[in-house]
């Protein structure tokens, strides 16, 4: 069985406020159970919205990957994270909101988020993912562990596949490897508000006399723009232009992704080296590895790691 182990770290001073106060973050790294070699890879699993360290599809991948493809699996709450969930437990407190206003069925949360913990969307999140792997590293180097620093992988879906671009940029040079599905190139919630769904059950549709609910979550980075970074610092346009990118980016994109055009997206591809566009079209839809061609793809993250890990093997050098 996997080797598991969980720890709250010191993470980097949240660069919003003017003084410096103690963060710490929680992170779990997997190992192989028959230990690691010289071929052993480093994977990160970067969450987007709704996904977190309790999530049973990354618990499951955690368990898994290490032994079947000799990997160790990092993963962190990074910054923020606990602003990005479904609220599922708020359903009540937000249909009594309802209640109170003209439209019922639809309703504007303002999150409580400060400046020392939110959802900034970039930067603060990309640095926690960079702490907590570099933190790991370190560590198991120190107690003479082995692993193969020519295959540091980066593997998310929508926000996380972007936060593995910015992962890429922050430190030029130490992943080997993005897969990308279905990243956006600058975050959509920055000016806009998250809608959130919700399908209500017989008894509370009886109670509040209507059986859906939606919620717009009004994001801190939102509300108070001028006192985050501009979006140069967001939009991976910017980010990669004239970045010399030694990383290979497999990016898999749904011709009917309304987050993102395919257009933008290919613009964005094409102009990165060591970067290629996996186009997903209802074509291709095939229930394995991809359930639409829309935002996100329906993708089962396992299966398509196995995939991309097939495809990969050779690309991989040994240091």
């Amino acid at each position: 069985m996997a080797l598991v182990f969980r720890e709250r770290i010191t993470a980097h001073e949240s660069i919003y406020l003017s003084d410096v106060r103690e963060r710490m973050l929680s992170v779990e790294y997997v190992l192989p159970s028959a230990g690691t070699n010289l071929e052993t890879g480093i994977l990160f699993l970067i969450p987007a919205y709704g996904g977190n360290l309790a999530s049973s599809v990354y618990r499951k991948m955690r368990m898994q990957f290490p032994d079947k493809y000799n990997l160790i699996v990092i993963q962190c709450d990074f910054f923020g994270i606990g602003h990005m969930q479904g609220m599922n437990e708020k359903l009540e407190e937000f249909l009594e909101i309802g209640k109170k206003t003209d439209t019922p069925n639809k309703i504007k949360i303002q999150t409580e988020e400060t400046f020392l913990d939110c959802n900034d969307m970039g930067i603060m999140q990309a640095a926690d993912i960079l702490r907590a792997g570099l933190y790991v590293i370190h560590k198991l180097s120190a107690r003479g562990v082995k692993m193969n620093f020519g295959k540091i992988i980066t593997y998310g879906s929508s926000h996380g596949s972007y936060l593995g671009y910015v992962v890429n940029r922050l430190c030029p040079g130490f992943i080997k490897l993005v897969i990308d599905n279905s990243a956006y190139l600058l975050p959509n919630y920055i000016w806009e508000d998250r809608p959130l769904y919700y399908q209500l059950l017989t008894k509370l549709q009886e109670k509040y006399g209507f059986s859906k609910l939606r919620a717009e979550v009004n994001y801190l980075i939102n509300r108070q723009r001028e006192d985050f970074l501009p979006n140069s610092f967001y939009d991976l346009y910017s980010l990669y232009k004239d970045f010399e990118n030694d990383c290979v980016i497999l990016s898999f994109h749904g011709t009917n992704d309304a987050m993102v055009s395919i257009t933008e997206k290919r613009r964005l591809i094409e102009g990165i080296k060591n970067a290629s566009l996996i186009e997903i079209s209802k074509e291709d839809v095939d229930g394995t590895y991809f359930k639409s061609s829309e935002h996100g793809l329906g993708v089962d993250l396992l299966n398509l790691y196995e995939a991309v890990e097939d495809l990969s093997k050779n690309m991989f050098v040994y240091s």
